[in-house]
């Protein structure tokens, strides 16, 4: 999982075309979508796979980042996102794993 911004925002958008193509070809020969309406399961986009084994390798749980008893809850989870994508918009040849530590490092999740 050596991607950089770019490959991974690559990597992300082609599962999800693959995916919608799939469901669009399903619509084609059934005449209807999937219970699911077509939505990726969380846990195959590239971007929440490489967060969740960040996140494992740095000891950062969910919990870190979304307390439900904290008002900021929601922010801070969202803080962490947008810090990492704000990161890769502005230097595509960034390494993904670098972007994220760079975030997680800013938000005080780790040193």
């Amino acid at each position: 999982m050596g991607f950089n911004c770019e490959e991974l925002g690559a990597a992300h958008e082609d599962l999800i075309v693959a995916y919608h193509d799939a469901e669009i070809a399903r619509h084609r020969r059934e005449g209807s979508f999937s219970d699911d309406l077509g939505l990726l399961k969380e846990d195959v986009l590239p971007f929440v796979v490489l967060m969740r084994r960040f996140m494992q390798d740095n000891d950062i749980r969910e919990a870190d980042l979304a307390k439900p008893s904290s008002p900021s809850a929601t922010l801070q989870k969202s803080s962490c996102c947008a810090g990492i994508s704000g990161l890769c918009a502005g230097n595509p040849s960034l390494g993904a794993v670098e972007a994220m530590r760079q975030a997680a490092t800013k938000l005080n999740l780790i040193d």
